[in-house]
């Protein structure tokens, strides 16, 4: 508003006799709106709720969904004493609405990927407001289900307690680069170095978070899994040691009462070097948050509909753990690039040399524990697998052992990078394990390069140059694109061109006239969300047509447009494209601006309405706003999502988690509020992030 516009408005308000204590209330507002205290849209608000005042009317119905107006602060609390010992060092606390949060969904040992409890008078169930009981259950072809069927139930129960290992992985960055280092910590020593979390049948956990069960029932054995062209049984993968110097804990074999605590136990320190299952939770026993812990529809034949011969237990119908899909992505997150993030960070990037597997960070070791299932899920084309054959793919894929996902590539290069920085770095040489990690890690980074390189840009979708989302690569070296539904990712654009990069994007594709900015353009037109004619944000895919795009939002996907529009501007900046670098930084600008603010909830359901932004008023970012099924096997839903949030914290210290360093070299080290706050006591040695960056080519 402008300066003549207020005049007019304070003289036509001393035109009716205004009220001093209401002009100075008015004053006031414009001071604290001209310094930046309050924003446009609070601003007009509170002037209205004068001026109503004045008149003696109200301009709004009281609020039906009620919760404390969200704000953002930002409190340090210094945990390092001076002079202590490098050893003694401890990083500053920061103590904000997202990491207060992301702190509140960690119990039993970890955190969880959803909070399904809307933070509304006192706390508002989304599986009972109207917008779930509108769209309600449906699998995924949009077929409407019975609120009880099984698919209904999974994703209830699963959403209420499951966690994600990416989602796992993001959260580990974003506290570890606030200050909880020890708290994330707990995590990674409780669940993921043991493979499990809870070994004790009669107080309940997942024994194995591997796809792999030592001594099964051989009555019902479970279904085995196959990696790659060479068909590698699960249980015939080269064994690995555990991490942190655990021990897998199961029961001898010979054991007649698996279920019943009577059995003798024993620790292993070696297992078969599988992947992890993509979700894992704290018990085997689940409650759904509507139907408790039975579903008529979990009953086993010959007392219900459940087929499955190892459910032949369960005729009571249990409501219990089923999402048993070893997944490249989620293990590279979790596994890899999540742990190593969190050991480079916690330390300020001061990490002890090491010459053997046995004194190396527990980190790596985790890390090194998954190169056998990937190394055999490397395709003949360079790309990895999207999983070994047995995972039972939601929706489901024919062929899903030659299923590639691009997403998982390059969440994979980012991965397997981090890896070989920190062995070439930090290892001195001389173990037979970690020489062969090392190769490995280069041989698979070799052949994402070669993929990047050749096979992004198939053909066009919905008349667009974008990157693919993936296809088929079968074991004799053809690729089969993906096509229809499923060919357009979002997070194929954004996360592929955030790793990629301009450089080595437009030199593989340049020639072909697309660059990296290019893409970005035209994912924008096939999935942007804007706001009044401003870019929002983003959302999943598109149907085949900018005209059939749902009006999707996501916070997370939006977060990984964020990033790599910063990173494509300052690329594009320094060779001179300095006008695509002014639009990719206003690009984001504009996304941020838009997500930062408060949900603005519906008049009759306590959801998401437009009008506002993507935060609620705990801090949480929402993870879409609005309910919508994710092409490629997951459900979106409009409440607070460990994954955006934890981008948001990520974004608070400008650090790119898929780069070990987070893209800081010495140029920027003074600047970025992670390395000249955070590690402003213990601060890198000179040159070494400088030395990180050029394995990025940068």
């Amino acid at each position: 508003m402008g300066v003549r516009s207020i005049l007019l408005i304070i003289t036509l308000l001393l035109t009716v006799s205004f009220g001093d204590d209401q002009l100075e209330k008015l004053y006031k507002l414009q001071k604290l709106k001209n310094l930046g205290l309050i924003t446009e849209q609070d601003y007009e608000t509170r002037k209205a709720s004068i001026v109503d005042s004045y008149i003696g009317v109200s301009s709004q119905v009281e609020k039906r969904w009620k919760a404390p107006t969200y704000k953002y602060y930002k409190n340090v609390r210094e945990a390092h004493q001076p002079g202590a010992t490098p050893s003694n060092w401890s990083m500053p606390m920061v103590f904000t609405p997202q990491t207060e949060w992301l702190i509140s969904i960690f119990d039993s040992n970890m955190p969880k990927s959803y909070q399904d409890v809307l933070p509304y008078n006192g706390g508002y169930l989304y599986w009972k407001t109207k917008d779930y009981l509108r769209s309600g259950a449906f699998d995924y072809n949009g077929t409407r289900l019975p609120l009880d069927d099984i698919v209904a139930i999974q994703e209830r129960a699963l959403t209420h307690v499951g966690l994600n290992l990416y989602d796992a992985g993001i959260w580990s960055v974003g506290l570890s680069l606030a200050g909880f280092a020890d708290f994330t910590g707990m995590y990674y020593r409780n669940v993921m170095y043991t493979s499990g979390t809870g070994a004790n049948p009669q107080i309940g956990g997942l024994k194995s978070i591997r796809a792999w069960e030592p001594n099964p029932d051989p009555q019902h054995p479970p279904d085995p899994f196959y990696y790659g062209r060479d068909k590698i049984k699960n249980t015939d993968l080269t064994k690995v040691t555990m991490p942190n110097n655990v021990t897998y804990i199961r029961n001898k074999d010979g054991c007649t009462c698996p279920t019943s605590g009577c059995c003798p136990q024993e620790g292993d320190k070696q297992i078969p070097g599988n992947y992890f299952y993509r979700m894992i939770g704290p018990g085997y026993m689940m409650t759904d948050p509507l139907s408790g812990v039975y579903g008529y529809t979990w009953r086993a034949t010959p007392a219900g509909n459940d087929p499955d011969p190892a459910q032949y237990w369960n005729l009571a119908g249990v409501i219990h753990w089923n999402d048993w899909k070893p997944i490249t992505g989620e293990n590279v997150w979790g596994a890899i690039l999540g742990p190593l993030q969190h050991l480079f960070i916690k330390n300020c990037s001061h990490i002890s040399k090491f010459s053997t597997f046995d004194n190396a960070p527990p980190e790596v070791q985790l890390a090194v524990s998954i190169l056998p299932a990937a190394s055999a899920l490397i395709s003949p084309l360079g790309s990895l697998y999207h999983c070994p054959l047995g995972t039972k793919m939601y929706p489901p894929d024919d062929d899903e052992a030659t299923n590639v996902s691009n997403e998982n590539n390059f969440s994979g290069w980012a991965a397997f990078k981090a890896l070989f920085i920190v062995l070439d770095m930090y290892y001195t040489g001389g173990d037979t394990t970690l020489d062969n990690a090392k190769t490995v890690t280069s041989k698979i980074l070799a052949g994402l390069d070669h993929w990047f390189a050749t096979y992004l840009l198939p053909a066009q979708i919905a008349g667009q140059n974008v990157i693919s989302q993936g296809g088929h690569v079968t074991f004799d070296g053809q690729y089969k694109y993906q096509q229809g539904s499923q060919a357009f990712a979002v997070d194929c654009q954004t996360w592929g061109l955030l790793v990629s990069g301009q450089k080595r994007f437009d030199n593989a594709y340049a020639s072909k006239g697309v660059t990296a900015y290019q893409v970005w353009q035209n994912a924008k037109s096939l999935a942007g969300y804007y706001i009044d004619g401003a870019l929002a944000g983003v959302g999943y895919t598109t149907e085949g047509s900018n005209s059939t795009k749902p009006d999707i939002w996501s916070g997370e996907w939006t977060w990984g447009a964020v990033f790599m529009c910063r990173k494509l501007a300052t690329e594009y900046r320094k060779i001179g494209q300095n006008a695509w670098a002014d639009s990719l930084e206003a690009d984001a600008a504009s996304m941020v601006a838009a997500m930062s603010k408060e949900v603005q909830t519906c008049a009759d359901d306590p959801v998401w309405c437009p009008g506002g932004g993507l935060v609620l008023p705990d801090g949480s970012y929402l993870y879409a706003n609005k309910r919508f099924f994710i092409p490629w096997g997951w459900y979106a839903n409009p409440i607070g999502a460990t994954s955006s949030t934890a981008w948001a914290v990520c974004y608070d210290f400008n650090y790119n988690p898929f780069m070990l360093g987070g893209g800081t070299g010495n140029e920027t080290l003074a600047t970025n509020p992670f390395w000249s706050q955070q590690c402003k006591t213990n601060p890198p040695d000179e040159g070494i992030l400088d030395k990180v960056l050029a394995y990025y080519d940068y």
